[in-house]
């Protein structure tokens, strides 16, 4: 599956920050020995500068196609432009406009998840001159759309999982017209499943069990023309200890 535009924002953000890192502290350097040293020797410094930034700044294009935030376009076309605009004026403003509107694009996607580690990176990465630490510290922090999905279903797993002194069911479990099974259970201690029953039959087995959530898998024997689609059926399973415990699946053939 192709990743979103906004998936590839990570790799955008270490790209960001060599292009303007190697920008600004060539620049740095070029205004130092321009105004300190009061000499123009290494004035080739800001054109090295300017080249790399640039070649850095060229596949961010590729990556970012389709990608549908305003701040972030704007601000790629101002530091594009101004990048080539400064190679024949040396006036850094639309450099320090682009770069601006490309560091809130990660504060912005910082507030919206609640992640305020990236939105202050994003403040960080606004600031001309430093921006290369601010984007790469956004590198470090954001997380694309399918990691804050997968946080938040696993935020939500961990929520319904609460202590118990005894085994239960999470959820219904479910199971197909060739008898595959599965089902998801809270086990208070680490055992072993030794036996499946499901109804008159019984399968012998050996399943460990680890204290917290498990998935159990499996197949039973069944006849589909007695299974009823959508109706509950119990499974019986069977601890090393003796204790037994009854789970519920629904038939989904």
């Amino acid at each position: 599956m192709e990743k979103s535009p906004e998936s590839r924002l990570k790799i955008v953000a270490i790209l960001l920050a060599i292009s303007t890192g190697a920008f600004y502290i060539s620049y740095a350097l070029f205004l130092y020995f321009i105004y300190v040293h009061k000499n123009n020797f290494l004035i080739e410094m800001i054109f090295l500068g300017i080249g790399v930034s640039l070649v850095t700044l060229l596949p961010i294009g590729f990556l970012t196609r389709g990608l549908r935030n305003t701040n972030f376009n704007i601000g790629y076309l101002m530091y594009v432009t101004g990048i080539i605009f400064f190679a024949f004026t040396l006036i850094p403003f639309l450099i320090f406009l682009g770069n601006f509107f490309l560091g809130i694009t990660y504060r912005d996607i910082g507030r919206l998840e609640k992640n305020k580690k990236l939105e202050n990176a994003g403040w960080v990465a606004s600031v001309p001159f430093v921006s290369f630490i601010g984007f790469s510290l956004c590198y470090a922090y954001y997380k694309s759309p399918e990691e804050v999905e997968k946080e938040e279903e696993k935020k939500k797993e961990m929520e319904e999982i609460k202590p118990s002194p005894v085994p239960y069911q999470i959820g219904i479990g479910k199971m197909t017209s060739n008898g595959d099974f599965e089902f998801s259970f809270y086990s208070p201690r680490e055992d072993k499943i030794l036996s499946i029953k499901f109804e008159d039959k019984t399968i012998n087995t050996e399943i460990p069990v680890k204290v917290g959530k498990n998935m159990v898998k499996s197949r039973v024997q069944i006849d589909p023309l007695k299974m009823i689609a959508g109706n509950l059926y119990n499974i019986t399973i069977t601890f090393s200890n003796g204790e037994t415990f009854t789970a519920v699946v629904e038939y989904m053939p």
